[in-house]
C-alpha cells in the first residue's frame, strides 16, 4: 500500500539557483532558436539531459557525445 501522508499545501516554487532550473532555462532558449519543427519526446529528453550535464561541469565533448547515458 502506498504512504500517502505527504501532502503539499500552499505554493511550490523553484529555485533558480539548482542545476536543474539552469539545465531547463538553457534548454528552453536553445529550443526557441531552433526550428519551428515539432520535436518529439526522446529530443527534449535529450536536449535536456545535455544541459544539465552541461551545468554539471561536463565538457562539450562529453555533452554532446551520442549514446552517452552516463550521469
Amino acid at each position: 500500500m502506498a504512504d500517502d501522508s505527504r501532502r503539499i499545501s500552499g505554493s511550490v516554487s523553484i529555485e533558480p539557483t539548482t542545476k536543474e532550473y539552469v539545465a531547463w532555462e538553457i534548454a528552453k532558449r536553445i529550443a526557441h532558436n531552433e526550428t519551428e519543427m515539432k520535436f518529439d519526446r526522446q529530443y527534449w529528453l535529450t536536449l535536456y539531459h545535455q544541459c544539465h550535464k552541461a551545468v554539471s561541469g561536463h565538457s562539450l565533448a562529453s555533452v554532446l557525445k551520442k549514446g552517452d547515458s552516463e550521469n
